[in-house]
């Protein structure tokens, strides 16, 4: 049952992020929705119920953005790991660990994305718009992320 839920969690966000938000200007710079997600999965659900989830998430954002296909799959795979393995040293639930995270994975997804186009078009240089974009996605899951999910 729980896997339905966070399948149908992670279509809804999908959906909304790739059709809705960009409509609005307030959302255009906002960050991938489905980091929070990935991330409580890491944190707080066995491997059985995290792993479907993040590739299927992974999957229908490769279809959904017309990017390089496979890189949100590797991106959500690789901050799942990530995230799995860190907890093994810290404690899951603190408070300081959560926007830290979350702000960790948006910053890595922003590089991986960066790089990708960097990959792709070789002359392309990094502008001050794409360093504004990022620190402003940065900023705003600290603000907007869970402080605490137990609570």
């Amino acid at each position: 049952m729980t896997y339905l839920l966070y399948l149908i969690t992670s279509i809804v966000l999908v959906i909304i992020q790739t059709t809705d938000l960009s409509v609005f200007l307030i959302f255009d710079r906002f960050y991938d929705l489905l980091i929070p997600i990935i991330l409580f999965l890491a944190l707080f659900r066995s491997l059985a119920e995290g792993i479907p989830v993040v590739f299927i998430a992974g999957f229908m954002m490769d279809s959904f953005t017309g990017g390089p296909f496979g890189i949100y799959i590797t991106i959500y795979f690789w901050l799942y790991v990530g995230v799995r393995w860190i907890i093994q040293y810290f404690h899951s639930g603190s408070i300081v660990l959560i926007p830290i995270m979350l702000a960790s994975g948006v910053l890595v997804e922003n590089l991986a994305l960066l790089g990708a186009v960097a990959m792709a078009e070789p002359d392309w240089k990094v502008s001050a718009t794409d360093v504004n974009n990022v620190v402003v996605q940065v900023f705003l899951v600290v603000c907007t992320g869970p402080p605490n999910c137990r609570d």
